[in-house]
């Protein structure tokens, strides 16, 4: 209406000029509203052009020729809201948007109950990426026109779904949903996105599944999107298959999907098919760093350290402000260090441990602890604040002329050069358990006071990590299938040639050495380290296998101990003289895993659980336990791998729920992933290779216990099998009936110790827990009371195994000890629980 007057104030000019003019002039054309993206400009050159024309007309000489009838000219339309609204949908067809909006509040001024003009322009608001506006106008045109509503709340949805305020979201979907609006396919799979966003997964899941039946337009995201869901909901199997359909049917999805197929196989322990779908989702994006990431952890864990180094590397380059990668991969170059000094490739080993120190140089102490100028050794900086070193030692100590191996150790400077105390010596148990990667994150093992005290020697044992010999008993599935060839009891020749043969592929894999991987020569090690470090005394904390390499290093050399504290300690030399003893020790050692087992089944006390079976889970179980042969055929024919699967969850309580769920998984599914997971802890990364804790404790049973022949140890075997099923039925249920070849390594065994393992009358404090899963209180006890000759126990009660340093009383006892050398005044104390 603004503009009325003007067009008034024309036409009185046209008549005028009608009147005077005798020459016909052109009229000025009428624009078409419907190809103009602003309607007011439109009607402003209308009229522009008019009046130019009359004021030609009116300053032209008037011909004298017979005059002639004036034209006829016609007015411009003038613009109403209908008119406004169809040139603002044109707009919405081209996309010209900000047009759009424009004319639709022209439309919206001049009618206000223009209810399509308000859901418009609401669109227009939300192509626009403004989610507020478009919230109100289509809230106006849901209140205004019914018809719209479907469509509208759809709309109005996705607005608040933009806006992160997931609740309105939802409900407006729900709306569209239940009209039945042109956009119900879409609702559902907003409102699917919504939920997953949410960490509503198992809503997610439901509406994914059902845009995947009704509407296949959708349905390679949907899913894309329920394979996350299943994985965040730790369904793994469900996720592996949504993704597996992505990579079958939908190929340009297929990277997202191989990716966190990928991660599935990684956290399961699966690494070669991880690296498979990691490389795979690199095909399709070349610069993922996190594929590049988790492909390059995969090697670290399988040991391939080159292609480590060359994921890592391609992160760093791709990210280069990313210290942790960098903290990391200076761990993976020392590894590689220490293997060719091993090699005596000192050029590459040096090498690696100056990339080492340069990618993660600014963790390094600057200053040097005291009496480090006494070090008879070459330290290489590693990263990370370590030094690293390789010393040779003789690979058997009674024979000093047979040659020697290399043992890798590191050093982590203390905190506070100046109230520096000396060396830690650390071990986390095993046997087996690599030492160096304790003192590169000391913030995982030790409270602040040690760090800032001790310079940390960590080391891995001969035979393991890094250090000489590499382990092995013949080829992957060897030894197996020589002991899978004895039935019941070993009583032909062949059966015993079999058992002979089995335990000889350590000897013909690493050679003699391969014989000599005891515990005494480990502490010996210990005692070569000690000396090249030059110190005259060292402190040590053991974690438990640990406490016995610990009671083994004070038996040596105990006037090289400072102080010694051992945290999950098993008595390593139990009552062996009447079988009777035997088996009460050995059922002394099994006691807590059947215990452990019976409190996790039990805690499981809700319908919430999976294994809740109206209150029996243990009735549960024993169902489960029936297709525990599945998790041995998933491990190659390991016959101990359903118990490995079954007993590692029970070492800390967190790990509960995950075995409730791999027993279900196992009874309803016959899936036997979960409890893989679990094995792989355990064993190798080929299960079906020898296992090295086994190698160890069976030399050591010969060295301690040098009178039990080998008929005395098969007839115990066949012992322990029978009160194994009268006492512990749950671990017998996981357990399966299989030789050892341990009896066998009389062929080899190492010399007896031949003095009293007792710690030599260095002070020992031991931390006992009476609910440790894997070594009974009552094992620590009589490791104080019988063994030791100068120990002190320290109870109390933790929810897994090892306490150490999530207590602060047993903390307070263990730095007392470590850095004050001061035991309790009494020979036993109490800690409460504190977990």
């Amino acid at each position: 209406m603004k503009h009325l007057w003007a067009v008034a104030l024309i036409l009185g000019m046209m008549a005028l000029a009608a009147c005077e003019d005798t020459t016909s002039v052109e009229p000025a054309p009428v624009s078409d509203s419907s190809a103009s993206t602003d309607l007011d400009a439109t009607a402003t050159a209308s009229v522009h052009a008019t009046g130019v024309a009359g004021s030609v007309a009116t300053s032209t000489p008037q011909p004298t020729s017979t005059p002639v009838p004036p034209a006829t000219h016609t007015a411009t339309p003038v613009p109403n809201a209908e008119s406004y609204y169809d040139s603002a949908r044109a707009s919405l067809d081209e996309e010209e948007f900000g047009s759009a909006i424009t004319n639709l509040t022209k439309a919206i001024e001049l009618n206000p109950e223009h209810a399509d003009a308000y859901y418009f322009r609401g669109e227009a608001y939300y192509f626009s990426d403004d989610y507020d506006r478009a919230v109100a106008d289509f809230t106006k045109a849901i209140e205004l026109n019914s018809d719209y509503a479907g469509d509208a709340y759809y709309f109005r949805g996705e607005d608040y779904y933009f806006n992160d305020d997931y609740g309105r979201a939802v409900a407006d979907l729900d709306k569209a949903i239940e009209l039945n609006s042109d956009y119900v396919a879409d609702a559902y799979y907003l409102r699917a996105e919504v939920y997953y966003f949410n960490d509503e997964y198992d809503k997610a899941i439901a509406d994914f599944t059902t845009v995947i039946e009704l509407y296949p337009d959708y349905a390679a995201n949907a899913y894309y999107y329920r394979g996350e869901a299943h994985y965040f909901n730790d369904d793994y199997d469900s996720a592996i298959a949504d993704f597996t359909t992505v990579i079958e049917q939908y190929p340009d999805e297929a990277g997202d999907a191989h990716y966190f197929r990928g991660e599935i196989h990684y956290f399961n322990d699966d690494y070669d098919k991880a690296i498979a779908d990691f490389t795979a989702a690199l095909e399709q994006y070349p610069d993922d760093d996190y594929a590049y990431y988790f492909r390059g952890g995969a090697y670290y864990f399988k040991g391939d350290y080159d292609n480590a180094i060359a994921d890592f590397e391609r992160v760093i380059e791709l990210d280069p402000n990313d210290e942790d990668i960098k903290t990391h991969l200076a761990e993976i170059y020392a590894l590689r260090g220490y293997i060719h000094a091993g090699e005596d490739d000192y050029g590459m080993a040096a090498a690696d441990f100056s990339r080492a120190f340069e990618l993660d140089s600014e963790n390094v102490h600057t200053t040097e602890a005291p009496g480090k100028p006494t070090e008879k050794i070459d330290l290489f900086p590693c990263g990370g604040g370590i030094e690293c070193g390789m010393l040779d030692v003789p690979a058997d100590y009674r024979n000093p002329e047979a040659g020697s191996i290399k043992i890798a150790f590191n050093v982590r400077r203390a905190d506070y050069p100046d109230e520096r105390i000396g060396y830690l010596f650390v071990n986390p148990g095993g046997p087996g358990g690599s030492g160096l990667w304790l003192p590169r994150y000391p913030e995982q093992v030790f409270d602040d006071e040690l760090a800032e005290r001790f310079d940390i020697v960590g080391f891995d044992p001969r035979g393991v990590g890094v250090s000489e010999p590499e382990f092995a008993c013949g080829a992957p599935g060897e030894r197996l299938a020589l002991l899978g060839t004895i039935d019941g009891d070993i009583d032909t020749p062949d059966e015993t040639a079999a058992g002979e043969a089995a335990a000889n592929l350590c000897i013909e894999s690493m050679g003699a050495v391969g014989g000599l991987l005891h515990s005494e020569y480990v502490a010996r090690d210990m005692d070569e380290i000690r000396k090249a470090l030059g110190a005259e005394q060292i402190s040590y904390l053991g974690f438990s296998y640990g406490s016995a390499l610990g009671v083994w290093y004070a038996t040596l050399f105990p006037e090289s101990v400072r102080a010694m504290v051992v945290d999950g300690a098993d008595n390593p030399v139990d009552e062996a003289d009447t079988q009777q003893e035997r088996m009460e020790e050995f059922s002394e050692e099994f006691a807590p895993l059947e215990e452990n087992l019976k409190r996790a089944l039990e805690a499981c006390d809700s319908a919430e659980c999976p294994i809740y079976n109206d209150g029996d889970p243990i009735g549960y179980y024993y169902r489960a336990a029936e297709k525990l042969h599945l998790v041995n055929s998933a491990a190659g024919g390991v016959p101990y791998a359903a118990f490995m699967g079954v007993v590692t969850p029970l070492y800390d309580e967190a790990d509960w729920p995950e075995l409730w769920q791999a027993l279900h998984e196992l009874n309803e599914d016959d899936n036997p992933t979960i409890l893989m997971k679990f094995v792989r802890r355990q064993l190798d990364e080929d299960p079906t290779a020898a296992n090295f804790t086994g190698h160890v404790n069976c030399l050591d049973s010969f060295a301690l216990k040098p009178e039990l022949d080998r008929a005395t140890r098969l007839d115990d075997s066949a012992e322990f099998d029978a009160l194994s099923k009268e006492r512990f039925p749950l671990i017998e249920a996981s357990d399966s009936d299989f030789p050892s070849a341990c009896p066998f390594y009389d062929q080899f065994a190492p010399e007896p110790l031949g003095v009293p393992l007792d710690g030599g009358g260095v002070p020992v404090l031991v931390v006992g827990n009476h609910t440790d899963p894997a070594t009974s209180f009552g094992e620590s006890e009589e490791f104080v009371a019988e063994v030791l000759s100068n120990g002190y126990l320290l109870e109390t009660s933790h929810a897994r195994h090892g306490v150490y340093p999530d207590n602060k009383c047993v903390n307070e006892h263990v730095h007392r000890a470590l850095i004050d050398a001061e035991y309790p005044s009494e020979r036993r104390v109490m800690c409460e629980r504190e977990d």
